[in-house]
């Protein structure tokens, strides 16, 4: 998004520049109305951010790409329920930057295809701080990512004991193999 606002940034540089050249100007007459318009293109840009297709569930960070079905939390739970199959919760921050890498986790073809008997859902920690707060078992940070029942409950036994256990890891791989493991505990 940054590339996009750049883009329109240098592209409206130009402009003034030639109107600047075509009325005589020279360098300094027309700045204001760069400013101007700098400042617009900024303050609008920014303002329209939420509006994005992702503001219902993830503002901020795309998580995944669009085979991944992402739900809210009381949706995808309910959707859990209703279907007999686990789910992942993935909380994230959209200032953190683990989350941000961890989305490149979410894209990966072989993650993508292995969520299809999951419920999907993420919650960002920010817009839904109390419901964060209720999954912070050994801590406030970001991502965390919890396999869970059908019916909500937490599949703890599936992590290591380490100091920071719902942080499975940067790579496709972790995420693949607690999904491995959840799916195996379902058929127990």
């Amino acid at each position: 998004m940054r590339k996009k606002y750049d883009e329109e940034e240098e592209e409206l540089k130009q402009f003034y520049r030639s109107t600047e050249q075509r009325e005589g100007r020279g360098q300094g007459g027309g700045s204001h109305r760069y400013i101007i318009a700098s400042f617009l293109l900024v303050f609008f840009g920014l303002i329209s951010l939420p509006l994005g297709r992702d503001c219902s569930a993830m503002t901020g960070i795309y998580f995944g790409r669009e085979e991944i079905a992402w739900k809210g939390y009381k949706e995808g739970l309910a959707q859990a329920k209703r279907e007999g199959k686990p789910a992942l919760v993935i909380f994230y921050s959209e200032t953190c930057s683990a989350c941000k890498r961890y989305k490149g986790v979410l894209q990966d073809k072989d993650v993508v295809e292995a969520s299809a008997p999951f419920v999907m859902i993420r919650v960002n920690t920010r817009q839904q701080p109390k419901l964060s707060a209720q999954y912070q078992f050994d801590g406030r940070y970001v991502p965390r990512t919890f396999a869970v029942f059908p019916d909500g409950r937490i599949m703890h036994h599936l992590y290591p004991a380490k100091r920071y256990k719902y942080f499975i890891g940067l790579e496709p791989e972790h995420l693949l193999s607690l999904m491995e493991k959840a799916q195996a505990e379902m058929e127990h």
